[in-house]
């Protein structure tokens, strides 16, 4: 079965961690359905020894770029099947000096599906990418 999107995406920005996720429009979180997350946070003086941490039960760490004591930037993909209704989840990673945090979430239609991470280059840095 092939898997298309569902809705719109909506990138969510910030400038502090956690940040929150944002269901965009159309997404509707079908039962079924999986929901996939690209996470990146970037930091003036580094990221932290830990790596990004999901704040909403249920989602699964995929894939994860970055030299945990010295990048620049931390890129992780996170994921889980929909239950329906799904509350948008939040993440966090221990960094230091000014962050920019940004979040987008992705609906992919179909329990048959299937999700492939590689790696390659994305508007923050280098990381992984979701193709289908």
């Amino acid at each position: 079965m092939a898997i298309s999107s569902v809705g719109t995406p909506t990138a969510a920005t910030g400038t502090a961690s956690p940040i929150a996720g944002t269901w965009g429009s159309g997404q509707n979180r079908v039962p079924g359905n999986v929901l996939v997350a690209v996470v990146a946070f970037t930091a003036t003086a580094g990221a932290g020894a830990t790596s990004q941490t999901a704040g909403t039960t249920g989602w699964v760490n995929l894939a994860e770029v970055g030299s945990a004591a010295t990048a620049l930037a931390r890129t992780a993909i996170w994921w889980k099947p929909a239950t329906g209704g799904d509350a948008a989840p939040s993440f966090s990673s221990t960094t230091s000096g000014t962050v920019a945090s940004f979040c987008t979430l992705y609906e992919l239609s179909g329990a048959n599906g299937y999700v492939a991470v590689t790696t390659g280059t994305n508007a923050v840095s280098a990381g992984t990418v979701i193709t289908q």
